[in-house]
């Protein structure tokens, strides 16, 4: 086995390097690099012009995209030894696929290179830096592929209908703060006589994800070090009072759907211009773009008791037993470059990891103010890159949030319910 591992990687610099030369003309059977890219239509598309141009660099090599990017297809094709040349994975898998001894370090082809990774914004590299030990320091293991923070979105029409200050406005004055959010959503709000609510102040992806960025903001947190958690923080007053704060809006105010919602549906009143604010991603204003009628604008996160935000950017990397490995991190150097990203952002509107392409994503939509999305990259918290996100992730939206959602019991309740489970989870990945 470690002959052949040899061989492949002898191999793959032969051919690299005449190819590069242009010593060699394209060998009559091509090489074919298989490259695991993530979304849907549109984002596909992106990463299939990243890979068109790729294979126009390079003479006598093919790039297969959209071959899945599932966390556990990813683990079973890297244990069966047929690992795709360059992989995917969130954030919060990253932990488990690095710290498992499944990802290529890349330091030596960054240096080698003298590859920019100085564009990057640097909260996005920190959780993909590991020493053996901990994570935040050490050896870079990924490349990431976006600046994935939520942007608070308002409908600009029923903001003036209901005689409601603009939050852009509010937010220069330094008065777009959660009670403002708040009362906001309160007036937007309406309610038929038959008790059916006909336009919502606030939808919302309800997942606890979403949910962490409002502790955050109230100055709390979920563990007490998100790059190596060591214990669950969420029974803290500042955690449970912001979970509260978020659950109220439904439950007391009636401002916000009680139905558990995830995804592009908990958009789709704001879509269909029945709900006053939401948050989400950039990639979300495809569907907004699809309503002529939406007239919306962006602004920051409300402020608690400072302004916070989420990060949950993903990363391509290159996993252990690839065939051609210098092939690989020429595909990952070409699809990290400024050329790709600014292709992705182009095309399917994913916000660069890059500093120097601030103006391409703003010019990607001048409907709205992006430079806001910039901003909040300052103010925005990574999830857990330890291994336990996924898993507690999957807990909470599963097993407690939804019944607090339904109000069948109270946010205290549910915290000393899920935290010793959520400990056990800790424990089993230290």
């Amino acid at each position: 086995m470690r002959r052949r591992n040899h061989a492949r990687i002898v191999l793959s610099l032969f051919v690299w390097g005449m190819l590069a030369t242009g010593a060699m003309p394209a060998p009559a059977q091509e090489i074919v690099l298989r490259w695991s890219t993530p979304g849907l239509a549109e984002e596909q598309a992106a990463y299939r012009a990243v890979a068109d141009r790729f294979e126009e660099l390079h003479p006598g090599i093919r790039v297969e995209t959209g071959i899945g990017s599932a966390r556990d297809q990813l683990l079973v094709w890297i244990a069966a030894g047929t690992p795709p040349d360059l992989g995917y994975s969130t954030v919060q898998d990253a932990g488990e696929f690095i710290r498992s001894g499944l990802v290529e370090p890349l330091d030596h082809w960054i240096e080698r290179d003298g590859f920019d990774i100085d564009d990057f914004f640097p909260p996005l590299l920190s959780p993909y830096r590991f020493n053996g030990r901990e994570f935040g320091v050490g050896s870079l293991y990924g490349i990431p592929k976006e600046s994935a923070v939520r942007a608070t979105y308002f409908n600009v029409t029923l903001f003036d209908q209901a005689g409601l200050v603009q939050p852009p406005e509010l937010a220069r004055a330094g008065a777009w703060t959660w009670e403002a959010f708040r009362e906001a959503a309160r007036k937007i709000t309406r309610v038929r006589a038959t008790g059916e609510v006909e336009q919502w102040g606030f939808v919302r992806d309800a997942r606890f994800m979403y949910q962490m960025m409002w502790v955050w903001a109230n100055g709390g947190n979920v563990v007490d070090d998100l790059l190596n958690p060591t214990r669950i923080t969420l029974h803290e007053t500042a955690a449970v009072e912001a979970l509260e704060f978020y659950a109220d809006m439904a439950l007391a105010d009636g401002s916000v759907p009680a139905e558990w919602t995830t995804g592009s549906g908990a958009a789709t009143p704001f879509v269909e211009g029945k709900a006053g604010l939401n948050q989400d991603g950039p990639w979300r204003m495809a569907n907004f773009n699809a309503n002529p009628n939406l007239v919306y604008g962006i602004v920051e996160s409300p402020t608690g008791k400072q302004r916070a935000n989420l990060l949950s950017g993903s990363i391509f990397f290159i996993p252990v037993g690839v065939a051609y490995p210098e092939l690989s991190w020429e595909l990952l150097k070409f699809a990290s470059s400024a050329e790709s990203q600014a292709l992705l952002a182009e095309i399917a509107g994913i916000q660069p990891a890059r500093r120097s392409l601030v103006e391409t994503f703003v010019a990607t939509n001048p409907r709205v103010n992006m430079r806001v999305l910039l901003d909040e990259v300052s103010y925005a918290q990574t999830l857990f890159t330890s291994g336990t996100m996924t898993e507690i992730d999957r807990v909470m939206n599963q097993e407690y949030l939804p019944r607090v959602a339904r109000g069948e019991i109270s946010v205290a309740a549910m915290v000393e319910m899920a935290r010793p489970v959520l400990e056990s989870i800790l424990r089993e990945t230290r």
